[in-house]
């Protein structure tokens, strides 16, 4: 079994050693995945506790995306009834009329990290924001004067659910992926864990929210 393992024991290491790619802002693009009150009000149908501990660095991580001009895109889960996402009432029947409702206040997006006007909101009905939407039409209209953009910086809610189903359609679709480490969280902490573990080793790069401040900041001004 070791012998098995030594080549996914390297790729662990190759990572700590250097990133797979340069973040470039010019090619990013920031998703913040279902922020909405739904997740985030105390005492609300699918609260998530941890959801509120990362509001303040995704709002920080979108502010600096502002102003370096990175597109934010926004995406809520809203479901016009039950049979838009059969699959999911069947395994959550306790669901049906109680969240994700059009209109409601628990799919709007959290008042601290409200979209601003310009900025593009995807209702999805299904966990990746991919699915049946325009969110990939979206992202590539929103070229830059360097070009296409490439790479999507993830942050939100649920991790280990819409963040991770988004993330690997993101993925599929040629994209290079970002999540931040500490803007996203779940219900599950050790389903959590394990999002962040095999999407830096095998999807793409987790980093803090300050590291990829940092990091966009730097190419900044080295461009």
């Amino acid at each position: 079994m070791a012998s098995e393992l030594k080549w996914f024991e390297d790729v662990n290491l190759l990572r700590r050693r250097k990133r797979p790619w340069e973040i470039d802002p010019t090619k990013c693009v920031l998703l913040i995945i279902d922020m909405e009150n739904e997740f985030l009000e105390g005492g609300a149908t699918m609260e998530v506790p941890e959801g509120r501990n990362i509001v303040s660095a995704v709002k920080k991580t979108r502010d600096v995306c502002r102003k370096l001009r990175i597109p934010v895109i926004y995406t809520r889960m809203v479901h016009e009834e039950q049979g838009v996402a059969p699959r999911i009432y069947d395994l959550f029947p306790f669901l049906a009329g109680k969240a994700y409702q059009p209109n409601s206040h628990g799919v709007a997006i959290y008042p601290e990290l409200a979209p601003i006007r310009g900025e593009k909101v995807i209702e999805k009905k299904n966990y990746s924001a991919f699915f049946e939407t325009d969110l990939d039409v979206t992202i590539r209209g929103s070229r830059s004067s360097n070009g296409e953009r490439d790479t999507l910086i993830f942050a939100g809610l649920v991790s280990h659910v819409c963040v991770e189903a988004t993330l690997h359609d993101a993925f599929f679709r040629g994209y290079k992926v970002i999540l931040a480490k500490d803007g996203c969280a779940g219900w599950d902490l050790e389903l959590h864990r394990a999002t962040l573990k095999t999407v830096g080793n095998v999807y793409g790069m987790v980093m803090n929210c300050n590291e990829i401040i940092e990091a966009l900041h730097r190419s900044k001004n080295e461009n």
